[in-house]
């Protein structure tokens, strides 16, 4: 069923050289346009949410722990094992994870 919204001259122009462009209906044009913006504001949302943990210590060092502890470890007990260095970061630097938004990656 279709309904009918009201935009901006300068929208419907943008939306018609985007179902130019791309040889799509301008309905799938504003349907992936809506649902692109909808994904990139739930990776805001969850980047705020994020930052927000980082700005309190003790939530953060509980964030930590919580997901080291989800973390896999090598194997043990095998003849000549070795640690994968996949399941288990460097000791020089954090995981990204682990890592405050605003500390540099030292990989």
């Amino acid at each position: 069923m279709a309904i009918t919204v009201k935009i901006s001259p300068r929208s419907h122009e943008l939306l018609g050289e985007l179902a130019r462009e791309t040889g799509s209906p301008m309905t799938e044009v504003l349907d992936a346009a809506l649902e692109s913006y909808r994904r990139q504001r739930l990776l805001d949302q969850a980047n705020a949410a994020y930052e927000a943990l980082a700005t309190d210590s003790e939530a953060w060092d509980s964030y930590r722990k919580e997901v080291d502890s989800l973390m896999p470890l090598p194997p043990t007990g095998w003849k000549n094992s070795k640690p994968d260095p996949c399941l288990r970061p460097p000791l020089q630097s954090r995981p990204l994870h682990q890592q405050r938004p605003s500390e540099p990656n030292l990989r």
